[in-house]
C-alpha cells in the first residue's frame, strides 16, 4: 500500500477518535438543567442554544457578540435536529423535553451531541479524502483501490469483495470516507 494512502487511512480514523473524544468531554462539561423536563419554550431554546454553542465553539472562530449570534445559533441547532426528528424538530424536541418522555431533555441533548459530532466527522474526513483524492492521477486511485481491497478485504462487506473488488473501485471515495467508521466499529468488538 502506498504511503500517501497508509497515511490518510491512519488520519481519517486518529481525527475520527479525536472528533468522538472532544464531543464527549463537551457534553460531559455542559452545566445540564436540573431537571430533565423543560416546561418554559424559550428556557429549552436557550438550552439548546448554550449546549450547541459549547459543542460548536471550540471548533469555529465566532467572534461576533454572544447576543448576534444567539438567534443564529439556535436556528443552526434546531436545523440540526431536523436530521433526527424531522421538519417538525423544534416541537418534537420541546415535547420531548416538557414531558420527559424518551429521556426528555438530556436526550434531546445528546441527539444533539451525535449530530454535531456527525458533522464534524462529515467535513473533516470529506476535507481529507478531496485533498487525496486531487493529487491521484485515475492510474493511482485504481491502483490504491486494489492495494485497499488487498489489505482489507477480510473485514469488508462481501459484496463490495465480491468479483474483482469492482464495487470497491468503483465507489472508493465513498469507501475512503467510511474507512474510519468501519475501522472503529470494528475495534470495539475485538476483530480489528
Amino acid at each position: 500500500m502506498r504511503k500517501e494512502l497508509a497515511d490518510l487511512l491512519q488520519d481519517l480514523v486518529q481525527r475520527h477518535r479525536r472528533v468522538e473524544r472532544q464531543i464527549d468531554e463537551r457534553f460531559n462539561q455542559f452545566k445540564m438543567p436540573a431537571s430533565n423536563r423543560i416546561t418554559d419554550y424559550v428556557e429549552f431554546q436557550e438550552i439548546v442554544t448554550r449546549f450547541f454553542w459549547q459543542l460548536y465553539r471550540p471548533e469555529v472562530d465566532i467572534r461576533a457578540h454572544w447576543g448576534e449570534d444567539h438567534e443564529f445559533l439556535g436556528a443552526q441547532a434546531f436545523q440540526l435536529l431536523q436530521r433526527a426528528y424531522g421538519p417538525s424538530a423544534m416541537d418534537r424536541a420541546f415535547d420531548l423535553a416538557r414531558s420527559g418522555a424518551e429521556g426528555g431533555t438530556l436526550e434531546v441533548l445528546r441527539k444533539l451531541a451525535g449530530l454535531v459530532q456527525e458533522l464534524f466527522l462529515e467535513n473533516q474526513a470529506a476535507g481529507l479524502v478531496d485533498r487525496y483524492w486531487t493529487v491521484s492521477s485515475a492510474e493511482r486511485l485504481t491502483e490504491d483501490a486494489k492495494a485497499y481491497l488487498e489489505r482489507f478485504q477480510d473485514i469488508l462487506p462481501g459484496d463490495l469483495t465480491e468479483g474483482s473488488g469492482a464495487a470497491i473501485r468503483a465507489n472508493f471515495r465513498k469507501v475512503l470516507l467510511e474507512h474510519p467508521k468501519l475501522i472503529l466499529r470494528l475495534q470495539r468488538i475485538g476483530r480489528c
